[in-house]
């Protein structure tokens, strides 16, 4: 998976929609889990 732009900025939006995605799945995931049962699965 290579993503190549060369422009900074349209960079630094892209890392921060692939940080937005992720921080929405680990809160979804943090949400069912809860903090105990995550903890003991980590």
């Amino acid at each position: 998976m290579k993503i190549i732009i060369s422009n900074p900025v349209a960079n630094i939006v892209a890392v921060f929609l692939f940080l937005s995605c992720f921080l929405q799945i680990a809160f979804q995931v943090f949400m069912h889990s809860g903090v105990v049962d995550l903890r003991i699965q980590l």
